[in-house]
């Protein structure tokens, strides 16, 4: 649930602040489900495979806390690269996919680009975010067994589906034509499935020599 509020909070803030008009809301919020739905959906696989595993390793306290700690650290990554995504965004108009970051190369080529992005609200993100989401993990671990006997995990359940399906029917309709459609992808998914098709080699251009 927190990774789902993290990766829609850092959407979220892309988009900025709407005029306070109840109008300038409701398009926000239908503009925020449109960019966000395929985040949530990522975090929601998430979940579905976690469950699997941890059913498979029930009955074996020492392998529960080492996936669960690497199931937070890694969450925690993926709130940190998050709040990346929206920057590289911002510069290249697109997210990092694995053929750009070995264009690349080195750092100092984009050094400037970066640096005008990187202001202290930026930093403080990078490192706030991520730890205030594994502080939220842990504090509220102890809620699940009450979350387990409630109406909570159907509720949230219920909202997640409804906002993924209300997400893609409005980015289908209004989102498709617009310039910086690309910031509804999940910034995560893009570098994994650019990576996975360089390493088997599917629809990847091959640049014979080194870009000076």
């Amino acid at each position: 649930v927190w990774l789902a509020v993290v990766l829609v909070g850092v959407k979220a803030y892309y988009l900025g602040l709407p005029v306070r008009t109840v109008t300038a809301w409701r398009d926000y919020l239908r503009d925020l489900m449109a960019i966000t739905y395929v985040d949530l959906l990522f975090a929601v696989v998430i979940w579905a495979i976690c469950r699997i595993v941890v059913a498979l390793v029930d009955g074996h306290p020492l392998v529960s806390r080492i996936f669960s700690t690497t199931l937070l650290l890694l969450s925690g990554f993926c709130c940190l690269y998050a709040v990346a995504g929206v920057v590289i965004f911002w510069i290249f108009g697109g997210f990092l996919t694995y053929p750009l970051l070995t264009l690349i190369g080195d750092v100092r080529m984009i050094r400037s680009s970066v640096g005008a992005y990187l202001t202290g609200g930026v930093v403080a993100g990078l490192i706030a975010v991520p730890l205030c989401y594994m502080a939220l993990a842990l504090g509220t671990a102890r809620w699940r067994a009450i979350a387990a006997r409630s109406f909570l995990r159907p509720v949230l359940g219920a909202a997640a589906v409804l906002w993924i399906l209300s997400g893609q029917a409005v980015y289908n309709a209004e989102w498709l034509t617009r310039s910086d459609r690309r910031v509804a992808e999940n910034a995560h998914w893009v570098l994994v499935r650019s990576w996975w098709r360089s390493v088997t080699g599917g629809g990847t251009v091959q640049i014979g020599d080194s870009v000076r």
